[in-house]
């Protein structure tokens, strides 16, 4: 079904390499960047009344989109609610945020527990749907509420208790998107959160692959033990699919090795390591990543 192209959010034909952290996908026949609630609302039943189907881009880093063209809408979301507010110990803060510039704030104000998850790429409303989390610390841990829109654009405050949190998963937001978050931290000084902040992304830089595209860690850690090490074990550390590879220096990173990646290439060596790894060891890996447009 065709859409009005005067409505004032909606692009045409536009490329999603820009939107993704492989830089892969074709180009979406709709586009639409909301910058405020009623936008995202108004845009949702727009597209509800249209009958086009539809998906939604956080910041892309942790998304693979296919390089076939989607014919659709993609929702990108890194302009939605861009602001950050301060109550005493509490933040309130917009989904469009990057998780890593809420990181910097809550240190700057002598704030604790989110400098764990320094390096964390992508923004505050993807780090709430994927309950981002790193050394034993995850963004569960911190959230009061969330405000969130649903597939009929209706606001709705949700509670942490109400979020269904899980690990790298919140099952009551799987229809819904965030809009905002309400954290709760501790005071705390501002020069040792400083210091913990750099040794994390010290840790980081010695063990990932971080000079290379990336999405992050693919899979999510399995019941009994790390995917990393069931990788490494199947034999796929450095293992290379055309344009891109499992990394030698953490084999739960796939990283591109040539200018040009293709997703297919991704998509193809996701789906290999899965089947290696359960042949192996009966374990089925669960990817973290989200896929757009391959069937």
């Amino acid at each position: 079904m065709q859409i009005n192209l005067s409505h004032p959010l909606i692009m045409e034909n536009m490329p999603l390499k820009k939107f993704n952290c492989y830089r892969v996908g074709g180009n979406t026949r709709y586009l639409a960047v909301p910058t405020t609630n009623q936008e995202l609302s108004d845009l949702l039943i727009y597209i509800k009344n249209s009958g086009i189907k539809y998906d939604i881009i956080s910041a892309g880093t942790n998304t693979i989109v296919s390089d076939k063209d989607y014919n659709g809408v993609i929702i990108l979301l890194s302009r939605l609610n861009n602001y950050i507010l301060k109550n005493d110990n509490s933040i309130k803060v917009g989904a469009g945020v990057k998780l890593n510039d809420l990181i910097n704030y809550s240190i700057e104000s002598s704030l604790a527990g989110l400098e764990v998850l320094a390096g964390i790429p992508g923004l505050v409303g993807g780090a709430a749907i994927m309950n981002a989390g790193a050394y034993g610390v995850e963004f569960k841990d911190f959230v009061v509420s969330l405000d969130v829109v649903d597939n009929k654009g209706l606001l709705i405050n949700m509670s942490n208790n109400d979020i269904g949190f899980t690990y790298r998963h919140a099952k009551n937001l799987e229809d819904k998107i965030v809009v905002s978050a309400e954290v709760q931290l501790l005071k705390s000084d501002k020069l040792e959160l400083s210091k913990k902040r750099s040794d994390i992304l010290k840790i980081r830089a010695e063990k990932q692959p971080l000079d290379k595209p990336s999405c992050g860690s693919v899979f999510k850690r399995p019941k009994d033990g790390y995917a990393g090490d069931l990788i490494e074990r199947t034999g796929l550390k450095g293992y290379r699919h055309k344009s891109v590879m499992v990394s030698d220096k953490h084999s739960n990173f796939i990283i591109g090795c040539e200018k040009d990646i293709k997703s297919d290439d991704l998509y193809y060596l996701i789906n290999y390591i899965i089947d290696e790894v359960n042949k192996k060891f009966s374990v089925v890996l669960e990817p973290e990543v989200k896929f757009i447009g391959f069937e």
